[in-house]
């Protein structure tokens, strides 16, 4: 019997050269998964059947005769994988069901039962999986694998254009024939402002990973401290600590996270947001938190450094920020330890002789925000008001002028003064809400926003911004912001756009 299927098997071998078949039905298979390769006969009383690869040489995948598989001369590829439906192969289901595919798997196929063959062509796939997207110093990673066929890697930047950033990116094949790529980007040290995205695709699909960083958090120790996330619908949150401990994890649809051992005593919960609420306990709790938010074709991951006050003497004034709305100015700085003080100076004029008011109150951290407010004289472009933020020790200051009001007709361009002088970063914005562009200390170019490019035709040597006006909605108050180590001064010019030359002469002032 078994010279007979020997005999039967080479003679379907060479029916396989000269036969011709009809069209090939194409199906698509996973990596890793089963696929289902169809066939149809006629239904007779004794069937043979025979799967084979068209492989340069016909391989054998599987026969069946006698009413059972025939395997002993199936290829070592197919061992273990292969399988048919014997309960419906007498209503002619020649079927091949094909488990943990792999890309060997991919050709033409064809299925013998005595007539014309079928013929099946499969192609694997393996999509786009898990993207990780990680921050360490000034570097952001975003990696991919198992994937095929070959994919690419795309940066995008909010509010930053990636342009301005260099990146790599790399592409390799791993063991099994699948693709892993890579790619990193040199980001702004301890950027708090900016949102980075990875996107990995293939001709299949695509998923993509975000990345931010809150501003740092300090907190004393032995009390509690919220660490920020921002998680909506259905949705798999995990928490790590300096990238490689996992804190705890909560699958979409638990009511509770399961918490790791070892930080059962100090991970308090999760908000409504999965925000953590962390129980610190010594210097040993400082260091990089972040949260990984999973949805179906997005990851979001938000960093958050934190920082353990063992004394809270370490928590010295930070930035101070200043404002003038109308006819008042504004001073505002937290995370402050001990209680600081504010105290105005205005140039030529007494602060004694304007109304202010002081605010001072302790954020659930147990660190000072302290915020002031001076009424001015309306337009006044002849002051230079300070706002200086002090406690025992140290101090910062922020000072602030408004300069002479400025005309410009439309489609025409202007150079709005700054005043900035050394190493200084300088920002430059529009109604106090619009970002135009920032230049870091010791860059060459400033970067400008995309919304602004057509408008910012560049910054003098002192941070003055040429502006290509075009309408009247080039119009409103413009912002320069320059910062120093201890100092921030800003000057605030408003600009008007004479859509009617005969509402006055043009005037650039400078």
């Amino acid at each position: 019997m078994a010279a007979l299927g020997s005999a039967l098997t080479q003679m379907v071998v060479l029916l396989m050269g000269v036969v011709t078949g009809q069209e090939a039905t194409p199906v698509d298979c996973v990596f890793g998964g089963s696929c289902l390769l169809p066939c149809r006969f006629q239904p007779k009383s004794k069937t043979s059947l025979y799967w084979l690869k068209r492989n340069g040489m016909d391989v054998q995948v599987h026969s069946y005769y006698h009413d059972q598989d025939q395997l002993k001369q199936q290829d070592p590829l197919y061992r273990g994988r292969t399988s048919l439906f014997p309960d419906q192969i007498s209503g002619g289901n020649a079927s091949l069901h094909l488990a943990r595919v792999v890309l060997q798997d991919q050709g033409m196929y064809k299925c013998y039962t005595g007539g014309n063959p079928t013929n099946v062509t499969v192609a694997v796939r393996a999509p786009v999986g898990t993207v990780d997207i990680m921050l360490v110093n000034d570097t952001v990673t975003c990696k991919s694998g198992g994937i095929y066929p070959r994919p690419e890697l795309t940066w995008s930047i909010s509010p930053r254009p990636a342009t301005a950033l260099q990146n790599t990116t790399e592409v390799h094949k791993d063991d099994q024939g699948l693709y892993v790529i890579s790619g990193s980007l040199r980001t702004v040290y301890n950027d708090t402002e900016s949102v980075y995205s990875c996107s990995v695709q293939n001709e299949h699909g695509a998923k993509t990973a975000t990345m931010r960083q809150n501003p740092p958090m300090h907190s004393a120790p032995k009390s509690e401290v919220l660490l920020l996330c921002n998680a909506s619908g259905l949705a798999d949150i995990t928490w790590t600590f300096n990238h490689n401990q996992t804190i705890l994890r909560k699958r979409a649809g638990q009511e509770k996270p399961q918490v790791e051992t070892e930080w059962q005593q100090h991970a308090g919960g999760l908000s409504e947001s999965d925000s953590l609420l962390l129980n610190t306990t010594s210097a040993e709790s400082a260091g990089t938190y972040t949260c990984t938010v999973s949805y179906a074709e997005e990851t979001h991951v938000t960093n958050t450094k934190l920082k353990i006050l063992e004394d809270r003497n370490e928590a010295p004034v930070g930035t101070v920020d200043i404002m003038l709305v109308n006819d008042t100015v504004t001073c505002k700085s937290g995370g402050i330890y001990p209680r600081p003080e504010l105290t105005w100076s205005i140039s030529p004029r007494l602060a004694t002789a304007l109304q202010n008011t002081t605010e001072v109150h302790e954020d659930y951290q147990g660190l000072y925000v302290i915020s002031g407010s001076l009424r001015t004289v309306y337009n006044d472009t002849e002051s230079v008001y300070s706002c200086s933020v002090q406690n025992e020790h140290g101090a910062r200051t922020a000072t602030m002028r408004q300069n002479p009001p400025m005309q410009s007709a439309p489609k025409s361009e202007v150079l709005l003064p700054c005043n900035a002088s050394g190493l200084a970063d300088i920002t430059w914005t529009f109604n106090h809400n619009q970002t135009i562009l920032r230049k870091r200390a010791g860059q060459e170019k400033p970067q400008v926003e995309t919304e602004w490019q057509q408008h910012a035709g560049g910054l003098s040597e002192s941070g003055s911004l040429l502006l290509n006006t075009t309408s009247a909605e080039s119009a409103g108050t413009y912002t320069c912001t320059v910062s120093y180590a201890e100092e921030t001064h800003v000057t605030n010019t408003k600009l008007k756009i004479l859509e009617d030359r005969n509402e006055g002469r043009l005037l650039v002032k400078i």
